[in-house]
This record gives C-alpha cells, sequence and structure tokens, in this order.
C-alpha cells in the first residue's frame, strides 16, 4: 500500500508541474477539491457518479484518448524523430510536446490502476478488521461401551499382544541366531524322579560317579 501511494504522488508532482507550465492539448488527473496530498486516493474520489450519460460520454473520451495515444506513439517511435540533426526548431519543439502528451497519457491510465489497486487493497483491509464469531461445534455422539468390550476387558489376556512361542522355541531361535549358547549335548540338567516331581542334578556329580 505505502508503494502504490508513493507512486500516486509522483504521479500528481508530475501532472502539477504539467498545468505550472500550461502545456496545451494535454490530459489532466482531476482531483477533488479540498483533497490532502498525501491521501491516498480511492476510484470513488477520482471518477464522476456512473450514470448512463455520464458512462457514455466517459466511453467516448477514453476512445478518443486512445486514438490520440496511438497517433502520438507513431510519431514518437518513428525513426530518427527526436534524434534527428539539423531539424527546425518548430519540429523539434512539436516533437517535445509530443512526448510529453504521450506520457500524459500514459499517467491517465497508471493513476486510474492505482485507484483500483489501492481501492481493492483498502477493502481487503476492512475486511480482514472484521473478526468473524466462531461457529458453535456440532454436538458429540454420547460414549457407548458395549457389554462385549467390558467382557473382553475384564476376562480377555488384558493386553492386545499375545504369546506366539513358548519358552524353550524362544530359547531355541535364540541360540540359533547366535544371541545365546547352546546347551551341553551330554548333560541334563532336570531329571523327573516321580510322576509330578522334578529333581535338579549337578551333571559333576554324574562325572564323579
Amino acid at each position: 500500500m505505502s508503494n502504490l501511494c508513493m507512486l500516486q504522488k509522483f504521479y500528481r508532482e508530475f501532472f502539477q508541474l504539467l498545468a505550472s507550465y500550461a502545456i496545451p492539448n494535454v490530459p489532466q488527473c482531476k482531483r477533488p477539491a479540498g483533497d490532502d496530498s498525501d491521501k491516498p486516493v480511492t476510484c470513488t474520489q477520482m471518477r464522476p457518479a456512473q450514470s448512463i450519460t455520464s458512462a457514455a460520454k466517459l466511453r467516448d473520451e477514453k476512445i478518443r484518448q486512445y486514438k490520440e495515444k496511438q497517433d502520438l506513439e507513431k510519431r514518437i517511435f518513428s525513426p530518427g524523430a527526436l534524434d534527428a540533426v539539423g531539424v527546425d526548431e518548430e519540429v523539434q519543439r512539436e516533437n517535445s510536446l509530443s512526448l510529453v502528451r504521450y506520457w500524459a497519457f500514459v499517467g491517465v491510465s497508471e493513476v486510474d490502476l492505482l485507484c483500483d489497486e489501492i481501492n481493492l487493497l483498502a477493502s481487503r483491509e476492512s475486511a480482514a478488521g472484521v473478526t468473524e464469531t466462531p461457529s458453535p461445534e456440532p454436538p458429540r455422539p454420547p460414549l457407548l461401551i458395549s457389554r462385549e468390550a467390558v467382557r473382553s476387558t475384564v476376562f480377555g489376556a488384558g493386553y492386545p499382544s499375545l504369546p506366539t512361542m513358548t519358552l524353550d522355541q524362544f530359547y531355541d531361535f535364540q541360540v540359533k541366531k547366535g544371541m545365546f549358547p547352546a546347551p551341553p549335548a551330554n548333560a541334563s540338567s532336570v531329571v523327573k524322579a516321580y510322576p509330578g516331581e522334578v529333581q535338579r542334578i549337578d551333571p559333576s556329580e554324574e562325572l564323579a560317579a
């Protein structure tokens, strides 16, 4: 926004210089009376009230300015128009005035675009300043606990992971991986003496016997 306001200010100074030099046949960028020069001018301030008659007049004026701008562009940017040597002073003066008039037409169109963009940014800033009230959250459904879920929690294992192998299978698996040492082949650390009883015997005692 600050850059746009600065550009608008520069164009105002340009048109003020054109008015001070009283260059003929130059389009003027009209400003409302009593307007502050440091204040950005929006489109509603720069343009008259739009009606059918004013819109038709504005259209005809735009067409006339466009045709005149095209004629000036052909005259100025033709080869050797401005840098010709030995040209009469009156021709040089007319070429210089044509160049000033051309950039005046460009400035009028640029000021209109600047006003449109400033007006758009101002409307966005005003819309962003309005805080929207948050919409209420939708009611959540009630939490239902089924009888099967409670029964599986009470009478089940109590955790989702169940064992997939026995301790002997786990030990053999670790021995195959090399994590645990292999048990001696001729040693029996557990011998069943009686049904339902387990007696532990030291292998060194068997060797001594």
